[in-house]
Formats: structure tokens, sequence, C-alpha cells
């Protein structure tokens, strides 16, 4: 597939797509040989932690015991402490995560035996077509392909969404499974091709599989469908009525598994938890500056007093936790929105250089992966350790100053020449993804918006190099 899509597409220079792409290939193999994801002391240590063990524990269930839950039994929530049960959820990972991810995991070891490194290396490779659709994206957008083959370009040099290849985490799949629904949406729109639009809720409903995160995206998707495209309202009526059917049986699978599993229809209990572990205890802690693990335990015990361990339900524990959070933001609106709007911020701006800088050896420090805090403080923590990962922090900024730079002047050039369906695209994505991740503000959740903030930046340079050549004529 990629082979045929880039021996079409050339720059304007002449030069095939498949550079770009072979250069983001390179630089994903470069980390992923540095990081040596084989060493089983490296796999231990650097790969299979965090969310990614939820994820290979479900990978192996599944391809051992073909269930995606656990032995329930074997479970006892009244052994554990305060402490231990706000983390109660994450012994049933099947719960708080979609399914396609260890899927798509179970599938692999399947063949190869359980081999993490063999995953991440196919995980690389399948990103490639991500670089790919950016490209063609933009040529639909734009119909240019200078401003695609810059957007590709920057795309292709992001330090974030190369890392991010190298985990054993949901990121890839999804940017590419979310790229590819925005690909053919856009592509179904242009032509008339409703029979694109059904592709493309196929791809977003893959997506929102992985990671639930546009579970209400599509709204978005069906906005700029009916405001700017020009077919008649029957279209338009049978184009949504198609995507939203497929999408909803989509997601409605993942939904009926939960309603024989645990005899609920819905999509996740991890909502709760996020909710209240995450968003309101940082929250709570920018009102009380009480230790954030401190916090988490009293929040325990309250949901504690509300009969969550006398529960056997994961998913009505879930409500307990959401009704907590829910009764404290409605205390502390204005704090919740400051954090939130933080936490976006915080988004657009952290660098990750620490935790790269971890993973690859250079420093034994990790950063806290709670909260990623834009402070003098941090500042000086990510340039502070070693030279190395100093040196990956300026990378990182001068690379994201360019993404960003480009992106303002694009979006300026958009404003003037009125182009209101792509600037909609843009500022409806971003808001949308600033709005469902909220306080966190870890760089992982703006790599779904990288494609477009590359994509705008890419017109951007292409309309200050014409203006440039013109000025240059003119005198």
């Amino acid at each position: 597939m990629i082979r045929k899509i880039v021996r079409r597409d050339t720059f304007g220079t002449g030069t095939p797509l498949y550079v770009i792409v072979l250069v983001n290939l390179a630089l994903k193999l470069f980390m992923f040989c540095y990081i040596s994801p084989w060493d089983k002391s490296v796999e231990n240590s650097k790969i299979v932690i965090g969310d990614s063990k939820g994820y290979e524990q479900v990978a192996e269930r599944l391809l051992v015991n073909h269930t995606y839950a656990p032995a329930k039994d074997t479970i006892n929530i009244n052994t554990f402490s305060e402490y231990k049960a706000t983390g109660y959820t994450m012994w049933f990972p099947d719960c708080w995560m979609m399914p396609v991810y260890p899927t798509f995991l179970a599938a692999i070891y399947s063949i190869t035996g359980i081999k993490p490194w063999i995953a991440i290396l196919i995980q690389i490779f399948l990103s490639l077509i991500s670089v790919v659709l950016v490209y063609r994206i933009c040529k639909l957008l734009f119909e240019n392909s200078k401003v695609a083959t810059i957007a590709a370009l920057l795309f292709a040099i992001d330090i974030h969404s190369i890392y991010s290849a190298n985990e054993m985490l949901t990121d890839t799949l999804f940017v590419l499974l979310l790229l590819a629904g925005i690909y053919y949406f856009i592509k179904g729109m242009k032509s008339d091709k409703i029979a694109l639009i059904c592709l493309a809720a196929l791809f977003m409903g893959l997506a929102c599989l992985t990671r639930l995160l546009v579970l209400i995206y599509p709204v978005v998707l069906v906005f700029i469908l009916w405001v700017f495209s020009k077919q008649k309202f029957q279209w338009k009526l049978k184009a949504i009525l198609s995507y939203a059917l497929i999408f909803g049986l989509l997601t409605g699978v993942w939904s009926y598994r939960n309603h024989k599993t645990y005899g609920q229809w819905e999509l996740t209990a991890h909502g709760g938890w996020t909710l209240l572990m995450f968003n309101t205890s940082l929250t709570k802690s920018k009102v009380t500056h009480e230790n954030l693990d401190s916090i988490r335990v009293g929040f325990q015990k309250q949901a504690d007093s509300l009969g969550y361990r006398k529960s056997k339900d994961i998913f009505a524990q879930s409500e307990i936790y959401q009704g907590i959070a829910t009764d404290y933001i409605r205390k502390h609106k204005a704090t919740y929105v400051l954090t939130n709007m933080q936490g976006c911020i915080n988004m657009f701006l952290a660098l990750g250089n620490r935790g790269m800088a971890n993973t690859l050896g250079w420093t034994k420090t990790a950063p806290e992966g709670t909260f990623a805090e834009i402070s003098a403080d941090r500042i000086k923590q990510n340039f502070s350790s070693n030279i190395r990962e100093s040196v990956l922090g300026l990378l990182i900024i001068l690379i994201m100053a360019i993404q960003y730079m480009g992106a303002v002047y694009g979006i300026i050039k958009l404003i003037k020449i009125r182009n209101w369906m792509l600037l909609s695209l843009f500022f409806l994505t971003i808001g949308y993804f600033c709005i469902v991740t909220g306080i966190l503000g870890n760089y992982r959740f703006k790599l779904p918006v990288v494609p477009l903030i590359c994509a705008v930046a890419g017109y951007g340079y292409v309309k200050s190099k014409s203006e440039n050549k013109k000025f240059s004529t003119q005198n």
C-alpha cells in the first residue's frame, strides 16, 4: 500500500514521498536499536511498565485463556490498604482499556510468541502509514503537493511521535486509525461517495475501540459535513446516518461484551477512576496543597464509606468515584476549570525529554507521570541532569517551535482567505482533544492533533515562501 502511494506522490522538487517515509523509518529504527527492547532487563524496566503492563496482561490472557477478563476470585479488595485500593481498577485492565490494542498484541504473539519487542517493531512499520496519510490529507485539504510535503516532513521528524512508536502504548496505532478515519471522511465528502464515509466510520470506530477519547469526536466531523458539504439535504442525512450506524455498531460490540461479562452496557469503568484519582485529586492539590497520594487515600476512604469495598461490581464502584468527583468539582468549579486550562497549555509545551532520557538510559531519574506541569522548577529539571538530556530538550523545543510558528502563520493566512472549513476542522479538533484530555497535560495527549498542526504549518511555510518570492521579484 505504501509503495503504491509513495511512487505516485512527489514533491514540487521531484523528490519522491518515500524519502520522507524512509527518514521517519530510520529515526524510529535508530531509537529502537538504541533502546534495545529485546533485552529482557530493558523490557522489564523500560517497556512493559505502567499502562503497558495492563495491555500485556490482557494480551497474554486473551492468547492463553481466550478471554479479556481476569480470574475474579483471585482479587479480594478487602485485603487492600487504602493506598493500594486507589489502584484497584488497575487489577481489571479489561474494564479500563479498549480491546483493539491488546488484541493487536495477542495476534502478534500468536505467531511470534510473547515478544513485546517484535510488537513494537511491527508498530513502527505500521506507523509509516501515518506519514503517508498526513501527506494525503493535506493534498485533499490544500490541493498543493508542496504543502503536503512540508507537513509530512514536519510530522516525520516529530520526536514525540518517533518516541511514541517505540513504546508499547496505544498512541501510535490510535493516531494511525484516527488519521485514516479523517482521511476517508474528507475524501468521501469531497467526492460525494457515501461508501468512503462508511469506511471512515469503520476506521473511527476502530480508533474508539483503541482509545475511548474519540467517542464524541464524530460530532466534529458531522458538523463539518453538514455545514460545508455542498450536497443536498438528502445526501447529507444519508451520509450521517450511515456513519452513525457503523460507528455505533462497532462500539456497541464492546458495550455488549461488558454487558455479557459484567452486566453493564458501559464501554469502560475507567471514567470514574480517572475523574477522581487524577482530575479531581490534582484539582484538590491546587486548593489544599496536600500530597497527591494523601488526597487519593482520603477520597478512597470516602468511597469506602459509600460502599465501594462492599460492591462486587467494578462499574458500580466507578459510579461511586464519579459521584464523589462530581460533588467536589461542583464546589470548586473555578479551580477545576483553571487547572484544566493549565493542563491544556502544558500538553502543548511539555517536552518529555526527561522521560525519554530515562528510557534511553541517560538518567536513572524518571519524572512523575501524573502531571506535566510547566514551571520554573520543572524547566530547570529538564536541563539540569546531563548534556544529552539537555540537548534532546533543546532539539524538541526547536522542532516544536518550527511546527507552532508555521501553524500560527498558516492560521493567519487561512483566516485572510476565509477558509472556514479547514479552520473549523483545526480548532474544533484541537479544542475537542483539549477538553477530553484536560488536566493531565502530558505531551502524549497532543499526538492526535500533531498531524493537523503540521498540515497548517505546511500551508504557512508555503505561503510565506511564495510571498517572499513575490516581494523579491517586485524589488
